[in-house]
This record gives structure tokens, sequence and C-alpha cells, in this order.
């Protein structure tokens, strides 16, 4: 089984959150930033034109904030899982 991650670490904050793919990671990505581009740049979100690379670039560009999507194998879980199931 493979999952999509997604690890956001804003304002000293870490949020880790497990999608089925990676266009839903990337959409709650999106609506993270949407939601905190007003605080952050004192602006409202103009982003539409943006790539969501092009956002995050913008919106994580300093070292204290970043993001990262990956893919996992949860594979050795699952088996585990089904083995305690099982029993």
């Amino acid at each position: 089984m493979r999952v999509t991650v997604l690890v956001i670490i804003y304002s000293g904050k870490t949020a880790i959150t497990v999608h089925d793919s990676e266009s839903s990671a990337s959409t709650v990505l999106m609506e993270f930033m949407k939601a905190r581009w007003f605080g952050r740049f004192h602006e409202h979100f103009t982003g539409t034109s943006l790539s969501l690379d092009e956002c995050a670039r913008r919106f994580f560009g300093d070292d204290d904030n970043m993001h990262i999507i990956a893919e996992a194998d949860l594979s050795e879980i699952e088996d585990q899982i089904y083995a305690m199931l099982a029993t």
C-alpha cells in the first residue's frame, strides 16, 4: 500500500497528514497556504496564476518554514495489521 505524506513545518509547528494521492496532498497544501497568505504577506492571495511550486517557494521562502510531499510504502505495516487481525 502506497500513500502520500504531507509534512508542513510552519511557525514552529509541524503538521503531518497522510493522503491517497499526490493530488490530494497538493490540494491540502494549497489550502494551507491560502488560509495563511494574508497573515504572512499582508496581501490577499492572488496565486491563481501561479503554480503550486511557485506559491510554495514564495510561502516557505525562509529557513524556518518548509513542506515535503513524499510517497511512503506501508506494505510492511499493512502486513502486520492483517497478521494481528488474523489472530
